[in-house]
């Protein structure tokens, strides 16, 4: 399994928890998986610097979530870039913190 040091501490501030994890479990010789290509797609890095920990955290636990209930092709660019906009629309960081997810 790669280390955590293959993920620049710049793209790491800019990726949501949960692309953290699919990329840690990544080998060195794999292509990225179908899913992390789709949120690089749907998520320019200028945005997701953007957010603060606990959108970020929110941002993870939809993903996550609709990945288990409704299965990883649902998540397509578009619905990805729908999350992040639902996201940065109505959960500013201040409200995101106090929000239960």
């Amino acid at each position: 399994m790669p280390s955590r040091s293959n993920i620049s501490d710049e793209d790491s501030e800019s990726i949501p928890n949960f692309m953290q994890t699919l990329e840690l479990t990544q080998t060195p010789t794999s292509s990225l998986s179908p899913l992390r290509q789709r949120m690089q797609a749907a998520w320019p890095k200028e945005r997701t610097r953007e957010l603060g920990k606990s959108q970020k955290t929110r941002l993870s636990t939809w993903v996550e979530r609709d990945r288990v209930t409704k299965g990883e092709e649902y998540l397509t660019v578009p619905v990805l870039q729908g999350l992040l906009e639902m996201l940065e629309t109505y959960y500013p960081e201040e409200s995101s913190r106090v929000l239960p997810i």
